[in-house]
């Protein structure tokens, strides 16, 4: 009787197997990634229609939006002013955005947040980003002084990492002295499709997408 001798894998048979596993390894992450950041930007969407809610209902009680400009303070202007200090900006917590808004707990935007930290960034967004933020611009109105015409930037959003740009304007021709500027806006950058996804309020005069914006950089959803 012959005896069967034992045959292993040979180097080729080994690499095929190897390149094949990380082939499926690489589509894995690939289609796991895609399904987390999906699911980011559906809870952004969520936070949004929960804030804004919110926000209108601050309109309806205060006869204007919280003051805010999307970044870590507002400033006066040659035609727009405040009448307090800003009070929705990158340093506000979720616990102090509940008590402008006037609601007990705001847990259910961005729940990963403790009340401790803030769901707010700056506007200006360097990608790739995966920290949750939220850009929030309104309450300011045009000074009974101001006499001047013409178009003014409202916000401006962009990608630090190319020249693409999203920038917002009203015009103050048609709009009324005393009369808030925008209604508020809210954004955030959608890892999903590369855009600036913007939300507006139901009140006051809404900004439109200025002609020095990227075609396509600007989505308005609502």
């Amino acid at each position: 009787m012959h005896k069967r001798l034992a045959r292993g894998f040979t180097i080729v048979e080994i690499a095929t197997v190897v390149f094949i596993i990380a082939i499926l390894a690489t589509v894995t992450i690939v289609v796991f990634n895609n399904v987390q950041i999906q699911s980011r930007d559906t809870k952004r969407d969520n936070d949004m229609v929960t804030l804004g809610s919110l926000l209108d209902k601050y309109y309806l009680n205060n006869g204007s939006y919280p003051i805010g400009c999307g970044d870590t303070t507002c400033a006066s202007g040659s035609w727009w002013g405040f009448q307090a200090p800003d009070n929705i900006n990158v340093t506000t917590t979720l616990s102090q955005l509940g008590t402008v808004l006037g609601t007990s707990s705001l847990q259910t935007v961005d729940p990963l947040l403790p009340n401790s930290q803030t769901p707010f960034t700056g506007q200006y967004y360097s990608v790739p980003n995966n920290v949750p933020g939220y850009v929030y611009r309104g309450g300011q109105s045009i000074l009974p002084s101001f006499s001047g015409t013409g178009t003014i930037n409202i916000i401006k959003l962009y990608d630090s990492g190319s020249s693409k740009y999203c920038t917002l304007s009203v015009n103050l021709s048609s709009t009324p002295v005393g009369q808030d500027v925008a209604s508020y806006v809210l954004a955030y950058y959608s890892q999903a499709d590369n855009v600036w996804n913007l939300y507006m309020g139901k009140y006051g005069v809404r900004p439109t997408i200025d002609s020095t914006s990227t075609s396509g950089y600007c989505v308005i959803k609502n």
